[in-house]
Parts: structure tokens; sequence; C-alpha cells
């Protein structure tokens, strides 16, 4: 009997413990939480790269000898907008010791609404139920936590009959010099690997898919923050290869003042998607990933 007393202090002392441990860790997953809806690299900008809200496709002002020659194909006409009724984002965090593996995933409803005969304007809406995933490498140091890599955001569609994937994405800038390749959107980038630009650079930018039965095209979502976010086709220059360039401006549509993180995106859309009829189903795969505009002796912005 005399032995109860000091058991039950061994149970009260390890619940104590228990419990400390699981307030350590609840703030741990607040604070990492509350970093990545801020971060100018994680925020609900990037989250949201491709957008209902972007402008309407253009044809480039840049010569298509510029961009592979004759062979290169213009986008047919079509016009359309996705229309967002509900996104939804979430985060998941498991920590180890002082590192953490943060998941963004997000889920977007709406309709994909099209017209793609100029001739015959008529509206096919196509029911959206994309899903994304992006991965964040955050490490703990004096009480604080910083993020150290992220991946792109790889956005796809639920349950779609012919998949898209994206092989490769090649950036290349002038006069700056400066490249970005990559094939898998499961690559963790610090932020001084991520795509980095002068003011004024020209930046060409390659995409290589691969699918099977149809072919798709592909759209370049860039810009600063709404409202100044575009969207532009790109040009075709192979059944699964497309290119695309554009400045790097420092006018009133892209004014430089400071180093900057903007957000981007290449969207690959399913041909039937956009010039079927009303039959076709919705179905994309999309990249996003944040680039940075800076000139050579600043620093990349802060990401936390």
């Amino acid at each position: 009997m005399k032995n109860y007393p000091t058991i039950l202090t061994i149970i009260f002392l390890g619940a104590n413990l228990l419990l400390i441990g699981c307030q350590g860790k609840n703030k741990d997953e607040e604070d990492i939480k509350a970093i990545l809806e801020n971060s100018q690299y994680t925020n609900e900008d990037q989250s949201r790269a491709v957008e209902d809200n972007d402008t309407v496709p253009e044809n480039s002002l840049i010569p298509q000898s510029a961009l592979g020659g004759p062979d290169t194909m213009v986008i047919p006409w079509v016009r359309f907008v996705r229309k967002i009724t509900s996104f939804i984002r979430h985060t998941s965090v498991e920590i180890k010791d002082t590192t953490a593996i943060a998941t963004i995933g997000t889920s977007a409803t709406g309709y994909f609404v099209v017209v793609n005969d100029p001739l015959n304007p008529v509206r096919y809406y196509r029911p959206i139920s994309d899903t994304g995933i992006r991965q964040v490498y955050l490490t703990k140091h004096d009480g604080r936590w910083y993020i150290r890599k992220i991946t792109p955001k790889n956005i796809w569609t639920k349950d779609a009959t012919i998949p898209i994937t994206i092989t490769n994405l090649r950036v290349e800038a002038r006069p700056s010099g400066n490249t970005f390749e990559i094939t898998s959107p499961d690559t963790f980038l610090t932020k001084e690997q991520l795509p980095t630009f002068l003011p004024n650079d020209t930046v060409k930018v390659t995409v290589t898919l691969r699918m099977q039965d149809d072919s798709a095209w592909v759209f370049l979502h860039r810009g600063r923050k709404r409202p100044y976010r575009r969207r532009e086709p790109f040009f075709r220059i192979g059944t699964y290869t497309f290119e695309r360039q554009w400045i790097i401006r420092t006018d009133t549509d892209e004014e430089y003042t400071a180093p900057e993180v903007r957000p981007s995106a290449v969207d690959a859309i399913q041909w039937q998607t956009l010039w079927g009829d009303s039959l076709a189903p919705y179905n994309c795969r999309a990249w996003c990933l944040p680039y940075v505009v800076k000139l050579p002796n600043e620093s990349y912005p802060d990401s936390e």
C-alpha cells in the first residue's frame, strides 16, 4: 500500500509530459501553417496561380520564326474561363524533431466555360474537379520555423480518362543567361534554385507533354498579383512540345521596384476540352512555381 503514492506520482508526471509534448507539437503545427499562409512563396496567391480571372488567350507578338520557324503552329481560335465555385486549401504537417514536411493540398470545383467557334459562339460548360499538391520542407532554429525548400504545385483532373503528363519544363532567360529545368513535380527547390530573372529579361519557356489518344494545348500563367495576371497560349513546335516567350517588363504593367516573388504556371488542357462539343470532358495538368525578379546585387526575398 505504501507504494501507491509513488506509482500515482509516476503516472501523473507521465501524463503531464505527454500533455506538454502534445501542446508543443500543436504549437509547431500552428506556427508552420501560419508561415505557409503568409510566405510569398507558398501563400494563397501561389496556390491559385491557375485562376478564373485571367485574361483571355492572346497570340504572341513575337514572330513565329523566333520560336521554331514556319512549322510552328499558332493556337486555333478559342475563348474560355474557369468559373471556380469552390476552392479549398488544406495543410497537413509531419514533424520530426527540428525538421518538418508540410503538404499543401487544394481542391477546386466549378465549370470550364468555352466557346470554340467564332461563327457559332455556343458556350459549353464542362464540370471541373481538380486536385493540387505542393510540399514544403522546413527546419527549426532558435525556436522558429523556416522554409528551406518547396516543390512545384502539381494540379491534375480527378478521374481523367486520358491523363496528361508534363515530362519537361525548361526556362532560358536573356541577357541574364539564367536557366532552369525540371522533370518532376516532386523536386524540392531552394529559393535560390527557383527561376530567377532580371528586369527586362526575355524569357523562353519550353514544355513537353506525354499523353495517349489525344493532344493538348499549353498556356502560360504569369505576372504579378491580381489584376496584373496574364494567361497566354504557347506556340506548338511539335506534337507534344510547346514554346512561349515573354519579357520581364518594367513599365506600368510589371513595374520593378524591388526583389519580388511572382506566381506562374504552365497549364496543359486537353484538345477535346478546348475544341470538342458538348459531350467533351474537362481535363488538365498544371505545374505552378514561383519565379523571382531581382538585380544581381540584391538578395532573394525572405521566405517567412
